[in-house]
């Protein structure tokens, strides 16, 4: 057969790759590539974080199932009952002495002396203290914040959940120091302590919680400014005073029972008058409480601003997953 009556052979450039689709469908693909419309904004890169807030209940019930683990309740009940049992019968051993009181004075006391200023304090330090700087020592700060939530949700959450516990364990000590005493006490007391309590955690927590996020021993800061700094302040003179929570603390809880309990025991009645030269209780107040919403406004405003500032902290600190 002559040459030109050969069919044309294909040249390098016009050869089909075997697997090649029919010229029909790369056409069909391509027509129907064009006319899809692309959703840009489902290939952009997603926020980490959402509302500031976002996910806050999510981690606040992971700390209340660590702050409220069954061996950890148990432990923390005996302790605390095992405390109250023994702080009631203090004040029923000195009610018995001469010149000491009645028995409803020695509990509105002890609450004053041993719970406020020392066993709250403690309690609050334990459950809220190290519940933020945990997470860093457990390197388990990095993989919350791989998560969709902010370490302002973090913070908060966290501290929320030392406050609620703490605050259930300080109530129950004072009802318990009650209870084991047997006095009679009138009903607003069984209100006002656990509102006490309440606050005194919320504002003592929001201190603990911030000292424990700026230092790496935060449960020692939190034990110098309560026995060195809270103690030297509210033992100075005039409105110096003011400058101390434990201050307004005890503001809140006398405004709150020293009406009550002032009927019903006349020693109570003679000290918050503070008539008579009696020895029940030599240390003298300088200053007068505030009025109970007085020092509910103050607490509440001493927890946001050291929160605040605890936020404006962490927020500005970064993590690594090790030293």
């Amino acid at each position: 057969m002559p040459d030109d009556a050969l069919p044309p052979q294909p040249t390098p450039d016009d050869a089909v790759p075997d697997n090649a689709a029919p010229e029909s469908v790369q056409a069909t693909d391509a027509s129907a590539y064009a006319e899809r419309p692309v959703d840009i904004a489902s290939h952009a890169p997603r926020r980490a974080m959402g509302a500031p807030l976002a996910g806050f209940s999510i981690v606040l019930v992971q700390g209340l199932k660590e702050s409220l683990r069954p061996k950890r309740l148990v432990a923390t009940a005996l302790i605390l009952l095992g405390l109250a049992a023994a702080v009631a019968y203090g004040a029923r051993a000195e009610a018995g002495r001469p010149r000491r009181g009645d028995l409803l004075f020695q509990i509105w006391e002890a609450i004053d002396t041993h719970v406020l200023m020392i066993l709250l304090p403690l309690i609050a330090l334990i459950f809220v203290g190290p519940i933020y700087s945990r997470e860093t020592r457990q390197r388990t700060m990095v993989y919350l914040l791989v998560r969709p939530v902010s370490r302002t949700t973090v913070f908060l959450s966290r501290f929320a959940a030392g406050v609620i516990p703490a605050a259930l364990w300080s109530s129950v000590l004072c009802i318990g120091i009650v209870l084991f005493a047997s006095a009679d006490t009138p009903p607003q007391l069984l209100t006002a302590l656990p509102l006490t309590c309440f606050f005194g955690t919320l504002v003592l927590g929001a201190i603990y919680c911030t000292l424990g996020a700026i230092f790496k021993r935060g449960l020692v800061a939190g034990l110098l400014y309560t026995f060195m700094v809270e103690v030297v302040v509210a033992g100075l003179p005039g409105n110096i005073q003011k400058f101390s929570v434990r201050f307004h603390l005890r503001g809140l809880y006398h405004g709150l029972v020293d009406g009550p309990l002032g009927e019903r025991s006349q020693d109570i009645q003679t000290k918050v008058d503070g008539v008579g030269s009696n020895d029940l209780n030599p240390f003298v107040e300088t200053l007068a409480w505030d009025p109970p919403g007085t020092a509910i406004v103050v607490l509440l405003a001493v927890t946001a601003a050291v929160l605040a500032f605890g936020v404006m902290k962490v927020r500005g600190r970064d993590f690594a997953l090790k030293d």
